[in-house]
């Protein structure tokens, strides 16, 4: 395990900014691997991926300016998982699903999602900037997958959306009494 954390991180580190690929939050990325140990790579397109992006070279870099969480799902056979870090600290591991049952998906993001038989992940982003980078833990070699990075409503913002709703709400009735 160390030996692979260790690889992980000397692979973060010499791919370099200059090999950065910028993503777009809220926007559905491929990704490929190879053998086991090796990072997370450029995808190749995927047509069940509405949008069509694939990812450029790792690190896939990225700005928040409040939370997001980090999907992954294993794409194509089922069973396959990752550890992924974010400014070479880590974030986690996928959990790796039920190799080899998988119900067909292919590189449907949505049916992979939906199946529990393929690995997927969800991590916690905080806001400022983010540098991810990943490694192929194992089970089906050369493959592909799928991330993304969504947005998600700071908890004042919802307090604050609930409060005008009810307030709303609160009006209607008061106007429907006195009609």
């Amino acid at each position: 395990m160390g030996a692979l954390l260790a690889g992980a991180i000397g692979l973060a580190v010499t791919a370099g900014p200059a090999a950065a690929g910028a993503i777009s939050t809220n926007t559905w990325y491929t990704f490929s691997f190879g053998s086991t140990g090796s990072p997370l790579a450029a995808g190749n397109s995927v047509p069940s991926n509405p949008a069509g992006f694939t990812l450029d070279a790792a690190p896939w870099t990225f700005s928040l300016t409040g939370p997001a969480e980090l999907r992954v799902t294993d794409l194509q056979m089922s069973g396959d998982f990752f550890t992924l870090y974010d400014n070479l600290v880590l974030l986690g591991t996928t959990d790796t699903g039920t190799p080899g049952a998988s119900s067909g998906c292919g590189s449907d993001i949505g049916c992979a999602l939906a199946d529990p038989n393929y690995g997927k992940g969800i991590f916690a982003l905080g806001a400022g900037s983010h540098s991810l980078t990943g490694v192929f833990n194992g089970v089906i070699e050369f493959g592909d997958g799928a991330l993304i990075v969504r947005e998600v409503p700071e908890p004042l913002t919802l307090s604050l959306f609930g409060a005008g709703l009810a307030g709303a709400v609160a009006m209607r009735r008061r106007k429907n009494k006195s009609a």
